[in-house]
């Protein structure tokens, strides 16, 4: 079976790809890494992105 592919936005519907630079929403930025799990299993998504200190961390969308 193909993993699945999936369309992450920014507010502003803006496309992020993987690298790019991302903002919390405390104003802290980190870079977008993938999507670890998508809607279907509970309609929230799960995505990946690194700190400057170099951890790497899952949040909810």
């Amino acid at each position: 079976m193909a993993d699945a592919t999936y369309r992450v936005t920014d507010t502003d519907g803006r496309e992020i790809q993987a690298g790019d630079q991302v903002t919390s929403f405390r104003g802290e930025t980190a870079i977008f890494v993938r999507v670890t799990r998508g809607t279907e299993y509970n309609g929230t998504a799960r995505v990946s992105v690194r700190w400057p200190d170099g951890f790497e961390h899952d949040y909810y969308d």
